[in-house]
């Protein structure tokens, strides 16, 4: 089975600098992106091949700022120190 992973056209090493592709017991996979930033935005595709044919999805990431994505929503305190809610 052959098994590729793109950014925006871009193949992705299975262990990069910030990145890696985690496989599961389940033989899922999960795409884990370490300080996230603008240049990790864009379309991701997987393409897998094996000896019943090939398949291919792609979703579109897009990068948001944590600040400007909760802006105007209280946060209340909770009993625990440093721990927040929405």
């Amino acid at each position: 089975m052959c098994s590729c992973s793109y950014h925006d056209g871009m193949i992705l090493q299975a262990e990069g600098e910030r990145s890696k592709i985690v496989k599961h017991p389940d033989d899922t996979y999960e795409l884990c992106i370490d300080k996230i930033s603008d240049d990790d935005a864009g379309e991701y595709t997987v393409k897998a091949e094996n000896s019943y044919g090939t398949a291919d999805v792609s979703a579109k990431v897009t990068v948001v700022d944590e600040k400007e994505l909760f802006k105007g929503i209280e946060t209340k305190r909770l009993l625990n120190p440093g721990m927040f809610y929405i």
